[in-house]
């Protein structure tokens, strides 16, 4: 149940009936998928995977695990960057539907 909430809050997903989204929204939703498909190329670098898988040891190994993790906290922060933004957003088209 933990999980279910921690990919619902990741998505976005506030558990309310959707309203149609604005073209920023859209634009924010898609640069998190971004983020998050940079993530997955820091995860499964291909260059680390075949350096470990063929044996390489030491200096060679590490270099290749620094730079995946380079490229994964990147992604991560351009996730984060957009959806920060895109709640943001959210909060600010929720607070100009409410009456005065």
């Amino acid at each position: 149940m933990l999980g279910k909430k921690i990919l619902r809050f990741l998505r976005g997903e506030t558990g309310i009936p959707h309203e149609p989204l604005t073209n920023r929204e859209i634009n924010l939703k898609s640069n998190i998928k971004i983020g998050y498909g940079i993530m997955l190329i820091g995860v499964f670098c291909p260059i680390f995977w075949f350096s470990f898988l063929s044996g390489a040891r030491g200096n060679e190994l590490m270099f290749n695990a620094v730079h995946s993790g380079i490229v994964f906290l990147f992604g991560l922060l351009y996730f984060a960057t957009y959806r920060i933004q895109l709640r943001n957003e959210q909060v600010k088209k929720k607070h100009e539907e409410l009456p005065s």
